[in-house]
């Protein structure tokens, strides 16, 4: 590689044609992985509600981990925050994964919201 040049390199360099093959697999995957996301979101009953409290539950998951000072408790609305909408640092971290894995969609309920945070003594 001209990025390596005039270096000598011991080890031996990555198999480029198989990384490629790896990540297309990748990507179709999680092509995959969204569209059967997309449905369960849409098919609606208790699988839905189900689907729905299971993303919440894994987002709550996420978010503690990497925010561990914040509170993942939906609280009340506060016009004067500077969080976008007004709500708390995690309702609108949920807010805002939902928008992204589901463009377009309706975004989860605040109630399955509340619901993880008392399944998990934060309300």
């Amino acid at each position: 590689m001209l990025s390596e040049w005039p270096e000598v390199m011991y080890a031996p360099p990555p198999d480029r044609d198989t990384l490629r093959l790896e990540l297309q697999k990748l990507r179709n995957r999680a092509d995959e992985l969204a569209g059967v996301l997309k449905d369960r979101l849409r098919g609606g009953g208790g699988f839905q509600t189900e689907f729905r409290a299971d993303l919440a539950n894994a987002l709550t998951d996420v978010f503690e981990r990497h925010f561990p000072q914040k509170k993942p408790a939906r609280d009340g609305y506060d016009k004067t925050s500077v969080a976008v909408g007004g709500g708390s640092s995690f309702a609108n971290f949920i807010r805002l994964c939902t928008e992204e894995i589901f463009p377009g969609e309706k975004a989860l309920s605040g109630y399955v919201v509340d619901d993880i945070a008392k399944m998990r003594g934060n309300r």
